[in-house]
């Protein structure tokens, strides 16, 4: 892979992490603001997935910065 496109990678997998953990930040405060259990329950199952996808970005990211 050459240095060009391996830079769009790292910077792609970095904004859209950076762009996730906002959405996090946007789901607690939904959450805080939540007063019947499933609507928590749907904020708490929206974080947990985002975090998995960061959690999976890192990993992207991580294996790009090898190469």
């Amino acid at each position: 892979m050459n240095e060009m496109v391996k830079n769009w990678l790292i910077k792609l997998y970095e904004r859209e992490i950076e762009e996730a953990l906002g959405s996090i930040s946007n789901e607690r405060i939904w959450l805080i603001g939540s007063d019947v259990w499933e609507e928590e329950k749907m904020h708490l199952d929206n974080m947990a997935n985002l975090n998995e996808y960061i959690a999976t970005l890192k990993t992207l990211l991580n294996d790009i910065k090898e190469v």
